[in-house]
């Protein structure tokens, strides 16, 4: 099986504004090559602010105003990615 790079975690920074529910995804990157989508597959947790919930599939949602930003980071096989300054507005 190919070496995992890095995972990016998308909508991601400059600043993504949550209006609603939003489905955040996580890719693995390999080295030579190649992605997939790991978004079901990685540890998801989220930090920072108040109010956010975060599903297994990705899927945040907030409250409406929900103070403050947050960083979502998604961990699998000692390979780390993250979106940070998420603001829920709506």
């Amino acid at each position: 099986m190919p070496r995992r790079r890095s995972i990016t975690v998308a909508p991601a920074y400059p600043t993504t504004t949550i209006t609603g529910p939003t489905r955040l995804t996580a890719s693995g990157t390999y080295v030579g090559g190649g992605t997939q989508d790991l978004t079901s597959e990685v540890t998801w947790s989220v930090a920072g602010g108040s109010g956010l919930a975060r599903g297994a599939s990705g899927l945040c949602t907030c409250p409406s105003r929900a103070p403050g930003f947050f960083t979502a980071t998604v961990t699998r096989g000692g390979v780390r990615g993250s979106a940070r300054d998420i603001r829920p507005v709506g």
